[in-house]
């Protein structure tokens, strides 16, 4: 296939992943491509099972235009999250919708047992599913650390103590292309959307992290370190960290706070952040107090991002699933610390999804769709 066209077909792919249909006269004018060019490519994508025709516009006269969406079924990815005591796996469509997901407990360890059990796990997950293995188009990994420009290293993950780990070990047992990327950055490519570019993600988890949107890209800085929210100083002095220092944000605002008041370890994490607000709903003291300590401490932290950052905030993890009724109470908190703005409208709860696992399969999406035109 010729570069330019090549190029211009994974363009129509990428911009019909951010939406549910449009015509040819719409994807010549958004990618800035002549008609003929468009006409050309989108039959031949229609021809060979990558797009199709889904309908017509209203005609004010003349031949009505047909409108064009991607043929979600034609192939798929498989986002997997890692976290310390389990791994969460989805199977997404080409729209990066979720299809199927699964939670099983599985407790991190860096050995070859474990990346073994792993891509037999996720062989499994795929078979129940019902898809053939060559319609998968990639697998996306979410781990906690931070991973080097081309994906072949874990430089550092504080929480599970590694450093300078080689993703070879994922290939070695993973037999789809693959993609990993830090787990915040995937929660916050899960929020993406038309019209929702630029935002700061801050996920509240087990551990704390954030990542940075600009103008649909992820802002990974000079180190690949932006977005560590977890590790600004909140509380100079204050609890000590797991990464050794003290008074971060992390020990402060992880959602083991909430799940540790209720002390009911023989439930599982979910079942304890789900109880945990049933009680608070129902007006539980401790649960209440807790809540308030915890709302306080977020809204400090929230407030010097948006001043260091100037736009949307999105509270994600294990906590934003929950985060929707409480943002007017987070606000009236803020309040006290923000008198830069008039009113607080850039505090946004994330979408009820599996932020992590979706983020990763759209990574992987975005990285080896174009793999589409050369099976075509």
């Amino acid at each position: 296939m010729a570069l330019d066209k090549r190029q211009s077909q994974t363009d129509i792919l990428q911009l019909l992943r951010g939406r549910v249909e449009m015509t040819r006269a719409d994807i010549a004018a958004e990618l800035g491509l002549s008609m003929p060019t468009v006409i050309n490519n989108v039959n031949l994508m229609v021809q060979n099972g990558i797009l199709e025709e889904c309908g017509s516009e209203q005609s004010t006269g003349g031949r009505r235009a047909r409108r064009i969406r991607l043929k979600t079924d034609a192939a798929y990815a498989v986002g997997i999250n890692v976290a310390v005591h389990h791994v969460s796996m989805a199977l997404t469509d080409l729209q990066g919708e979720i299809l199927e997901n699964v939670r099983e407990e599985m407790i991190f360890s860096d050995t070859l047992d474990w990346y073994r059990e792993l891509g037999s796990r996720l062989r499994n997950f795929v078979d129940r599913c019902g898809i053939p293995g060559d319609k998968i188009l990639g697998v996306g990994i979410s781990f906690p650390g931070i991973i080097d420009e081309d994906g072949n290293e874990v430089i550092r993950s504080h929480i599970f103590g590694l450093s300078h780990m080689s993703t070879d070990r994922f290939r070695r047992f993973i037999p789809w292309p693959l993609t990993i990327a830090n787990d915040a950055n995937c929660g916050c490519r899960s929020e993406l959307a038309p019209g929702r570019d630029s935002y700061l993600y801050v996920s509240l988890s087990t551990s704390v992290g954030g990542s940075i949107m600009v103008n649909g890209r992820i802002f990974i800085g000079d180190t690949r370190q932006a977005g560590e929210i977890g590790h600004m100083i909140l509380v100079p002095g204050g609890r000590r960290c797991y990464c050794g220092k003290k008074g971060c944000a992390d020990p402060y605002l992880s959602s083991m706070l909430l799940r540790n008041t209720l002390q009911m370890p023989e439930l599982t994490r979910k079942e304890q952040m789900s109880l945990f607000f049933e009680k608070l709903e129902a007006g539980d003291p401790d649960c209440s107090r807790v809540w308030d300590t915890y709302l306080n401490d977020l809204a400090v932290l929230l407030t010097n991002l948006r001043m260091a950052l100037d736009m949307n905030i999105i509270i994600g993890g294990e906590v934003g699933r929950y985060m929707e009724p409480h943002l007017e109470e987070l606000i009236n908190k803020m309040t006290g610390y923000d008198l830069f703005q008039r009113d607080i409208d850039y505090v946004l709860a994330c979408r009820p999804r599996n932020a992590f696992t979706a983020g990763a399969a759209n990574l992987a999406l975005d990285a080896f769709i174009g793999t589409l035109l050369e099976q075509a």
